[in-house]
C-alpha cells in the first residue's frame, strides 16, 4: 500500500502511523533443529560407510 495512492501526499502527515509487530519464532535448540538433525544423520551415515568400507577392505586379508 502506497501513501501516494491511499492518502495522497498532502494528507500523508495527518494519517496515524500503523506499526505491525513481526512475530519471529525462536529456532528450536538441540536435536529439534532440522539442520542439526540433518547434519548428525549425514555424519552418522558417513561414519557407518567408513566402518563398512574398512571392514570389507581388511576382511580375509592374509598377514
Amino acid at each position: 500500500m502506497s501513501v501516494e495512492i491511499e492518502v495522497g501526499f498532502e494528507n500523508a502527515t495527518k494519517v496515524p502511523r500503523v506499526t505491525e509487530e513481526l512475530s519471529l519464532e525462536e529456532t528450536p535448540k538441540g536435536l529439534a533443529n532440522p539442520k542439526v538433525r540433518q547434519l548428525l544423520l549425514g555424519g552418522g551415515a558417513v561414519v557407518l560407510l567408513a566402518i563398512v568400507g574398512l571392514f570389507a577392505y581388511y576382511r580375509n586379508r592374509e598377514t
